[in-house]
Order: structure tokens, then sequence, then C-alpha cells
């Protein structure tokens, strides 16, 4: 689910990109209106597998290297976040060696 998203964000940011030098049209803000949809949707996401917060760390990860510095503190708050919830999603689907095995 997530996955998808995190593709739509870099493919609206890429277009967004082309459109820079026409900023003030209708179909700048237009982007510009859906783009921000998408990060808000992907940023309050909990993610639901190892891999759906590794595309989440991933996006965050990207964005962080190329915002200014200003930008950056909630970022860096939500992939401490989302990491520590990958960390508690990967515990809960590993299953230990000695479970159900009477030791």
């Amino acid at each position: 689910m997530v996955e998808a998203l995190v593709n739509q964000f870099r493919e609206l940011q890429d277009r967004l990109l082309e459109q820079n030098e026409r900023y003030d049209t209708p179909e700048f803000r237009a982007l510009d209106a859906r783009i921000t949809d998408v990060f808000e949707s992907i940023y309050r996401y909990s993610p639901a597998s190892v891999a759906e917060g590794e595309a989440m760390i991933g996006l965050f990860l990207d964005m962080i290297s190329q915002t200014s510095e200003a930008e950056n503190s909630r970022l860096i708050a939500r992939v401490r976040r989302l990491t520590s919830e990958v960390v508690a999603l990967a515990q809960k689907q590993s299953v230990p060696l000695c479970y159900g095995a009477g030791i």
C-alpha cells in the first residue's frame, strides 16, 4: 500500500520539478496540492510490514538530504518514530527458535 504512495510521491515530485519554471499556473498549483496530499498520507501512515517501513524511511531520508535544514526537524522526528515502529513490527514478526519446543 504505502510503496505505491511512495512511488506516486516520487513521480509527482519529478513532475513538480519539471513545472518549476511555470510555478504560477493552475497546473503547478494543482500538482503542488496533490503532492502535499500524498505526502501527508505517507507521513501519517503506520507501516503494516517491515517493507512498508523501509519504503517510508527511505523516502524520508531522501527528502531530508534534499531539503533545507529548517524543514528537516519534522522529517527527522517522523523517521525516529517510524524506526521505532518498524523495530517493534520486526520483533512481533520474529519467532523465537525455542517457541513451542518446551525449552
